[in-house]
């Protein structure tokens, strides 16, 4: 019985586009929490692609594409630093196509995640257990 290597799709980085998005941890406009958000979507849909697109390291167009937009999504929460997870957010900021996707997408990654990145699976279960159950907007004056 051989042993298969497991694929570690956080070793490669799908474009140089990409890169400067998701690895780049000197963004003065995002905090850490932001950039462990971004890298744990990219893993995901690593992951996702590799399995069910059979790409070994890119990303095929169309989970190119939802990266993005993830990104996207993400750089424009209202909640920024006090961002829930999405599964605990009160704010639906995916459009309902790339929300079915996202949740296809998550329940085939999310228990590979434990075996592929398991630094980021407990990060991210530590903030949706630790999160604010009423996260405060950016920018957001009560009175």
């Amino acid at each position: 019985m051989t042993l298969r290597r497991p694929y570690f799709p956080h070793r490669r980085v799908a474009s140089v586009k990409h890169f400067w998005i998701i690895l780049n941890e000197h963004m003065p406009t995002s905090s850490s929490r932001l950039i462990r958000e971004r890298r744990t979507m990219q893993a995901m849909l690593e992951i996702y692609c590799h399995g069910h697109h059979q790409t070994a390291g890119t990303l095929c167009a169309q989970c190119d594409t939802f990266l993005a937009y993830a990104i996207q999504r993400i750089e424009k929460c209202p909640f920024h630093d006090t961002k829930p997870t999405c599964r605990k957010c009160p704010v639906h900021c995916y459009k309902n196509d790339m929300r079915e996707m996202a949740r296809t997408i998550m329940g085939y990654a999310g228990p590979r995640m434990l075996i592929y990145h398991p630094v980021l699976t407990v990060s991210h279960y530590m903030d949706e257990i630790f999160s604010t159950s009423n996260p405060k907007l950016k920018n957001h004056d009560p009175e």
